[in-house]
């Protein structure tokens, strides 16, 4: 049995899918270097987290320069909940097309309900496409532009590799700590 070409690229698109990895590489902890704009989530009072700019990592610690606190912020990570790496900014431009063109679209059916209500009326494709490019488009393009304006950052979580360490406890006693961030 043969696959038509439409199939045959459907197949490969979807195993290239099923493949491809669960995690991303830009998802490790590699991504926090000194400078990198982070998120993060301590359990504490409030529930907002801190937004700042990294500057130091080590295997304990975050030093994070927090934009409404104190210069330097020093959290273990032992506290910590969750870490971001922002992703960038992006606008809302298709988000506000779609619902200015919903309110175009429905604009202009009333209208035409409305306007071809009237049995002297005749109501063809034209009144349809003059009815839609008149109130549904520039509403579209309206809600665009607006969708344009508003800016939202983008995060995405780091994973932290697990840290093993070993801490005297009294001489000559040992112990093996695994901290497991989740």
């Amino acid at each position: 049995m043969a696959l038509l070409p439409g199939c045959r690229l459907a197949l490969g698109l979807t195993a290239l899918l099923l493949a491809a990895p669960g995690t991303l590489t830009a998802q490790q902890a590699d991504d926090l270097i000194p400078g990198a704009r982070v998120r993060v989530t301590v359990p504490r009072d409030s529930r907002d987290p801190y937004v700042g700019t990294l500057d130091h990592l080590s295997s304990d610690s975050l030093t994070l320069r927090v934009e409404s606190r104190a210069p330097v912020l020093t959290l273990p990570l032992t506290r910590v909940r969750r870490i971001e790496v922002s992703a960038g900014e992006t606008s809302k431009v298709v988000t506000g097309g779609a619902i200015g063109f919903g309110v175009g679209a429905t604009a202009s059916l009333l209208f035409l309900a409305g306007f071809c209500s009237d049995p002297d009326t005749l109501c063809g494709g034209d009144e349809w496409l003059r009815a839609f490019a008149f109130i549904a488009l520039p509403s579209t393009l309206v809600g665009a532009g607006i969708g344009l304006l508003i800016r939202t950052e983008r995060w995405r979580e780091v994973e932290l590799t697990p840290q093993a360490a070993l801490h005297p406890l009294r001489a000559p006693r040992w112990h093996i700590g695994l901290s497991l961030p989740f």
